[in-house]
């Protein structure tokens, strides 16, 4: 019977290893899979729903009144990536639960950049240095980028993300999905194209999904900047069906500037 279940195991690893191999060769960019599932989403929507926003539209929102991002790592994937799920996905349960956030300020991609040039700490003396260091101590992948020292490694990392920083700082924010890439080192052309990408919980709160450093740079520089939106928690769009439906009633006055309801008001 142990040997059964470790056939049936075996069988189903391979099984995801081949579609995952033939994925990649018929697919390699992961492209049609993100623009089916966000396609999907929108056909969904619309038959539910009469205030579905465009899932390729951005809204504009300021980082700094951003307090959290919705937890995706380690465990329970509360929110799937645009890749397998597209954007646009509309989810109830408590995924946006206290629960499940982290505040920005914890977060070391986001705050190596107040860090760098607001207190003006050496690039060693940030607590991302360290967290890419111990990641890439573990791995050991620097060696396979071609660095004989570790150290040299994330410094040469970090330094293209304060390049990144000054470059944003003199030239302006540049959007994504005008074909310019601002993410160093990522190779995923879906990632490329998109902006930075939240999620919108039951009471209209925005959070952090993705895009950490482009979205830790406009939070340092108190910039307004496009994002895509992966995902709205169902309450949150019954709100928007109701102004849509009913007009902005005193309940939702306070929701009168929100970046999402900016479409229907």
């Amino acid at each position: 019977m142990i040997r059964n279940s470790s056939n049936k195991l075996i069988k189903r690893i391979s099984q995801k290893g081949l579609k995952k191999a033939l994925l990649s060769r018929i697919d390699p960019n992961q492209s049609y899979r993100f623009r089916f599932h966000t396609f999907k989403n929108r056909i969904i929507n619309g038959l539910r729903y009469t205030a579905v926003a465009d899932p390729y539209k951005t809204i504009d929102i300021r980082p700094r009144k951003v307090e959290a991002r919705i937890s995706h790592y380690g465990g329970e994937i509360l929110i799937p990536n645009a890749v397998s799920s597209g954007l646009g996905q509309i989810k109830a349960g408590d995924w946006d639960s206290p629960d499940h956030e982290t505040k920005v300020e914890e977060i070391e991609k986001v705050n190596y950049f107040s860090e760098r040039f607001e207190e003006g700490l050496d690039l060693e003396e940030t607590s991302y240095y360290q967290w890419v260091y111990d990641k890439q101590e573990e791995s050991g992948m620097y060696k396979k980028n071609g660095f004989d020292s570790l150290e040299k490694y994330v410094r040469h990392r970090l330094e293209k993300y304060d390049d990144l920083y000054l470059d944003i700082k003199e030239g302006g924010y540049k959007a994504s999905h005008d074909g310019e890439n601002l993410t160093p080192g990522v190779t995923h052309p879906i990632k490329d194209r998109l902006e930075v990408e939240v999620s919108i919980g039951r009471d209209g709160s925005i959070y952090l999904y993705d895009g950490h450093h482009r979205f830790g740079i406009a939070r340092a520089l108190d910039l307004e900047i496009p994002v895509h939106v992966i995902c709205r928690h169902k309450k949150w769009q019954e709100i928007r069906e109701d102004i849509y439906k009913n007009g902005l009633r005193d309940q939702y006055r306070h929701l009168r500037d929100h970046p999402d309801l900016q479409d229907i008001v």
